[in-house]
């Protein structure tokens, strides 16, 4: 008996709407308080500020500019001398230009966190002291030591290497992007726990560290690995912010990325592509590989985009698994992506079509008239050999909005 399991991805890209950033990260979440110190005494009364900040919205634009680069010549000065502190893990009172402004102050530290992905011990908190006219910013750090910074970084430093050694040097920037973004979906899994806490236990998740070392993070996890790894390949790769928003329609923050490939701009959200299970195992999809504002708009809202109409080096039509039609044409395709990716024992195999009427089709005929099977069958024969299991396949039918008909596998042992 032939046997076609449904995998229902739509339920499970749910599970990953509650991406938050880390609390300590919002930049209208200030209190103040005063306080009286032995400098006070000296020098008059000395008030003390608790701010935070985070990653504003993009304006990198992809030709290798931070945003260090959209600030004025002040809030550079700041900037420099906060990361500098940080590389120094400075934790006492760092002096800044006297005529600094609050809004200089956020603005500054929010384009060091958001242009040093690297810099995961620096937490996204600060605290500004006003002694007389003299201005003073104390950082904040997730380590306790330089001795315990320089062992994480080694640690993050090996394990990039296991994905930075093995890209071709002629990789193109498409290749380099999706080797890396499918090498770290593979490696990580989002953080449920780290999600839902509200007490700050789980600050690693919202970093590199988190999701490249300890393997758990939540989506600004995700996007900085992505920023981080990408840019040491030199592929322009930035943050941004918005909100998502689930099937139900619950929003909350959320963070993904820009990705620019051959100087067109695409949205890249890894977080959400880490939503598929295959028979119990984590796995992934590319619904959200290099979208457009169109396509990430249904979904995700509250952003400022750089402009991404392009679809060029979109996951499905740059594989040329984007359909217009089902028919004889896509069935070729399909049994093609089968042969091919049974060399290297793929399972997961995903067809995108543009159209309603192009998917309802196509899953007509893929899994109730179990066209699958002859395309198996055909696949087989192409290979010269019985390689791919004929009486079992496993499909995901996600939301017809995104068009995406998955197909999972087997192979004989």
């Amino acid at each position: 008996m032939k046997k076609i399991i449904c995998l229902l991805l739509a339920a499970l890209l749910v599970c990953l709407s509650g991406c938050q950033f880390d609390k300590g990260a919002d930049s209208s979440s200030s209190s103040q308080e005063s306080n009286v110190s032995s400098a006070a005494s000296e020098e008059g009364q000395t008030s003390s500020q608790t701010a935070s900040s985070q990653p504003e919205a993009l304006t990198e634009d992809g030709k290798g500019e931070l945003e260090y680069d959209s600030l004025n010549h002040l809030q550079q000065s700041i900037y420099d001398r906060i990361l500098t502190a940080s590389n120094d893990l400075n934790t006492g009172m760092l002096e800044i230009p006297s005529d600094s402004t609050m809004e200089d102050i956020q603005k500054s530290f929010g384009a060091v966190t958001s242009d040093n992905p690297g810099h995961f011990w620096l937490q996204k908190s600060f605290e500004v002291t006003t002694q007389g006219d003299k201005v003073y910013v104390t950082l904040r750090y997730l380590v306790d030591s330089m001795e315990q910074k320089e062992e994480m970084q080694k640690q993050l430093s090996e394990a990039m290497d296991s994905i930075l050694k093995s890209i071709p040097a002629d990789a193109d920037d498409f290749t380099k992007e999706l080797m890396i973004h499918d090498w770290l979906l593979n490696r990580v899994s989002y953080s449920d726990e780290a999600a839902a806490d509200t007490t700050g236990g789980h600050a690693s998740a919202y970093t590199v560290y988190g999701a490249i070392v300890e393997q758990k993070a939540v989506c600004e996890g995700y996007a900085r690995s992505m920023q981080l790894l990408l840019n040491k390949v030199n592929v322009p790769c930035a943050l941004i912010s918005g909100v998502g928003v689930d099937q139900s329609g619950k929003s909350s923050d959320h963070m993904w990325n820009i990705v620019t490939i051959d100087g067109k701009k695409y949205h890249l959200d890894a977080t959400w592509n880490d939503a598929v299970l295959v028979e119990g195992e984590q796995s992934f999809s590319h619904i959200y590989f290099n979208v457009t504002d169109d396509v990430i708009s249904a979904d995700h809202k509250d952003f400022q985009s750089p402009g991404c109409k392009d679809d060029d080096a979109n996951y499905y039509v740059k594989k040329n698994w984007s359909f217009d039609f089902y028919d004889e044409t896509t069935r070729n395709a399909i049994q093609t992506a089968m042969v091919e990716g049974a060399v290297d024992r793929n399972r997961v195999l995903e067809f995108q079509f543009t159209n309603e009427e192009a998917y309802n089709a196509a899953y007509q005929g893929l899994v109730e008239e179990q066209d699958v099977f002859t395309l198996l069958k055909s696949a087989n024969e192409g290979i010269g050999s019985t390689v791919l299991r004929e009486d079992v396949i496993s499909y995901g039918a996600g939301d017809p909005a995104n068009g995406v008909i998955t197909l999972v596998v087997s192979y004989v042992e």
